[in-house]
């Protein structure tokens, strides 16, 4: 795909709708560190985000990354996982991205693929991609 096209996909609202529910529901349900009143500042301001993402999307130049942390969580008796916190933001632009590229690959897998598939009827309800409301 085109640079360009890539970018004008980027700044589609409707990819940002999804990308924005998918981050909530990543947010609330997976991430050791959910932050409910980060969440509601978004959710009142969800026109602003989409226009301060497509501001970088225009000069993704000036792009100045909010500040993550990193945390440990145990994975086992011997050592401990490294996480990162990224913030909300980045995670909206992570998941919008992340939508584009299963858009562009899913239809040449292979259909004798035993991993997790986003298309896949049996997972349906674990899919985030088809989140149900």
């Amino acid at each position: 795909m085109e640079e360009k096209a890539l970018f004008n996909k980027l700044k589609n609202k409707s990819l940002f709708e999804k990308a924005f529910v998918y981050a909530i529901y990543d947010r609330i349900n997976n991430d050791d560190f959910c932050n409910f009143f980060e969440i509601n500042f978004y959710r009142n301001r969800k026109s602003e985000l989409y226009q301060e993402i497509t501001d970088i999307l225009d000069d993704f130049t000036c792009f100045q990354h909010s500040v993550c942390f990193a945390y440990y969580r145990p994975k086992d008796n011997l050592c401990f996982r490294r996480c990162v916190y990224i913030p909300f933001k980045e995670l909206v632009i992570r998941y919008m991205i992340l939508v584009i590229i299963v858009e562009l690959t899913e239809h040449t897998l292979s259909k004798q693929c035993f991993s997790y598939r986003v298309a896949s009827k049996k997972y349906s309800d674990k899919n985030l991609f088809e989140h149900k409301k």
